[in-house]
């Protein structure tokens, strides 16, 4: 019998063919590997924003299944996620339906973990079965028993869900090799800026974006890890909106950010017109700039001149407009005009006034300079500096505003240490959060239990994260939104040393600082939008510190089982109330965290169901919503034993 040998091309071919599929079938195992990270990733967002501000749903047993099926004609063999502890059923009256959802850490400081499979249980024929998240999402939607609200309004709501899926899933895949790194590994300031890969922990859709293409995203989202250079204009003095309270001007800080740029050259600079300003623009932005026909007119008429792409590289930080540099003395924020989350991200006049007031306050008030000398190692990020184009109106066309932010993430010793609180207590689709393997590794090194170590970390954060701030708000008055995007945390030793507050859009004055400030910078004792009430100041401080920043601190540890929520929580009140019995200028906001049953939390959920732009809202307390208070039964113990 004979044997035929095959040809060169055929064993090639042969070959090819097999890494070909061996290729394929990686590829579809990695696909299929994000996708479901990203589907887990969501739903845990998803349903932790639900189950804070909707009370429709019930907390069950794990094993509740069985009484829902009890009478079905044959016994069922669904089978209970192990790690479950609890499980939430929500009804779907319209369809005679129950979703079951699993908890494996139902934690009381509001942010639950969650574990797949998500049960459908048909209440006709007690039958049960598992299904996606995304079904999910459409029987809850179909339901209509959240919010009245427009049927477009949650179609929209239901593609922004899948939109922040796929978007997760897309980094997934590219970011896969780096997860390890990210999460157990060394990291910097732009490192952890660029790791956010979830964003809003406690939010329905926390990376849907509008009007990005996924090449705009992968380019100039921040978790895609990816840089890119400014999009250079000059523009007629006169025709720019331009303030500053630094010691240089706009005209002056921008002509610096091109000189200090080791890529922008000499002759670069000389062939500014001296009558024009420079414009540094956010490359994506430029171009929504240059659809504008009025923009169009003024290139025509050499009134603003477009250099292009020029420089060196920069990068988006977390909330994707504002960017970073390590060569350059400032920081830049940017309007995009991108919906983020709940917001078109269109900077606003009154928005600018805040950075420079903060800047003023921090640099030539005494109330500055008492803060610094009580707290030298708490620093605000302040923005100085803002520019924008006008109108053949003269108004401002908001689409073009710029701001320059302070950057002291251009030093090594301080960029190579410093990580944004977000990064840190996110949850990882692979494994524990970075601050979990933090925790453990300080652990091995110190030689102590990983308890006595979340304890220590958890008290240098409230030291030198919490109190800088409790302080400023409760002696001086300043009221900062200081949410985990907000907080950056210098850890040289693994350990919080020093913390940076950012985004002086988000903060606001309370009586206490008009009264204090009145002498020194006279428009803060004026009625503005960011002067407001006692109530409504200690509502949007606690939310922003307590309930987003530390109790999603309590949550991240808690979840890792190294050490009860309890404890944390009892840490807190304690100190928060030591700091109250040492005598504060205003108490009003540790009375509403100690001594209230509930708290005022926002409704991310609310606001994406129901596509309301907070950013417009007259009064932000329209989205927000009561919650339980997990320290009000401290201070319940504390009246008993006085």
């Amino acid at each position: 019998m004979s044997v035929s040998t095959p040809s060169l091309e055929q064993v090639v071919s042969k070959t090819t063919q097999s890494q070909s599929n061996k290729n394929q079938s990686r590829f579809l195992n990695g696909s299929l590997n994000s996708y479901k990270q990203a589907e887990s990733l969501s739903s845990g967002c998803f349903f932790n924003a639900l189950l804070r501000e909707w009370n429709g749903w019930t907390q069950e047993s794990v094993d509740c299944h069985s009484t829902y099926l009890k009478d079905a004609p044959v016994k069922s063999n669904w089978i209970v996620p192990d790690q479950a502890e609890a499980a939430v059923s929500i009804p779907l009256n319209n369809s005679d339906k129950t979703l079951l959802i699993y908890i494996k850490h139902l934690s009381s400081s509001g942010r639950h973990q969650f574990i797949n499979p998500i049960a459908l249980i048909n209440n006709k024929d007690h039958s049960i079965h598992k299904i996606a998240f995304t079904e999910a999402v459409e029987l809850i939607i179909e339901e209509n028993a959240l919010w009245n609200t427009e049927t477009d309004h949650r179609k929209v709501f239901l593609n922004r869900v899948k939109s922040s899926i796929e978007n997760i899933q897309s980094v997934m895949e590219i970011r896969q090799d780096d997860l390890e790194s990210v999460f157990s590994g060394s990291i910097d300031f732009q490192s952890s800026e660029q790791a956010l890969f979830v964003g809003h922990s406690v939010h329905p859709t926390p990376k849907s974006r509008d009007q990005f293409t996924a090449e705009d995203s992968e380019r100039f989202i921040p978790e895609y890890g990816n840089s890119f250079q400014l999009h250079w204009f000059s523009i007629d003095a006169s025709l720019l909106e331009a303030d500053s309270v630094h010691e240089l001007s706009f005209h002056e800080l921008t002509h610096r950010l091109a000189d200090e740029d080791p890529e922008i050259s000499n002759s670069f600079l000389s062939d500014i017109p001296e009558y024009q300003t420079l414009l540094p623009a956010h490359p994506w932005q430029a171009q929504q700039w240059l659809k504008n026909t009025y923009i169009q007119q003024l290139l025509s008429e050499g009134k603003l001149i477009d250099y292009g792409l020029h420089g060196s590289d920069w990068r988006a930080t977390s909330s994707v407009r504002s960017i970073h540099a390590t060569h350059a003395s400032f920081m830049l924020k940017y309007s995009l005009s991108v919906k983020l989350t709940n917001s078109i991200r269109h900077l606003l006049p009154k928005e600018v006034i805040r950075g420079k007031e903060i800047h003023q306050v921090k640099y030539q008030t005494p109330v500055g300079a008492e803060l610094k000398a009580l707290y030298p190692d708490f620093e605000i990020i302040t923005e100085p500096a803002h520019a924008a184009i006008k109108g053949g109106d003269g108004q401002v066309l908001p689409e073009t505003m710029i701001v320059l932010r302070e950057n002291p993430f251009n030093r090594a010793a301080i960029n190579n240490c410093t990580e944004l609180l977000a990064s840190l207590t996110q949850d990882n689709p692979a494994g524990e959060s970075r601050l979990i393997n933090l925790i453990r590794e300080l652990a091995v090194r110190e030689k102590t239990k990983p308890d006595v170590i979340a304890q220590k970390w958890f008290g240098q954060y409230l030291s030198n994260v919490v109190e800088p701030l409790v302080i400023g708000q409760s002696d001086f008055g300043l009221l900062f939104g200081a949410h985990q995007q907000n907080l950056l945390i210098r850890m040289p030793q693994g350990y919080p040393e020093q913390a940076y507050f950012r985004d002086c859009q988000g903060t606001g004055y309370s009586h206490l600082a008009r009264k204090l400030l009145k002498d020194h910078l006279p428009q803060a004792d004026e009625e503005k939008e960011h002067h407001v009430s006692e109530q409504l100041g200690n509502r949007l401080f606690t939310y922003y510190l307590l309930i987003n920043s530390t109790f999603g601190v309590i949550s991240a540890l808690g979840a890792s089982k190294i050490l009860p929520e309890k404890a944390l929580l009892s840490s807190l009140y304690q100190f928060l109330n030591t700091l109250r019995k040492q005598g504060r200028g205003d108490t009003s906001c540790l009375d509403y965290i100690l001594d209230s049953r509930e708290l005022w939390s926002k409704g991310n959920f609310y606001c994406a169901y129901c596509n309301i732009n907070e950013n417009t809202l007259k009064d932000p307390m329209d989205v927000y919503h009561s919650m339980r208070n997990p320290l009000y039964e401290f201070s319940q113990v504390d009246r008993k034993n006085d």
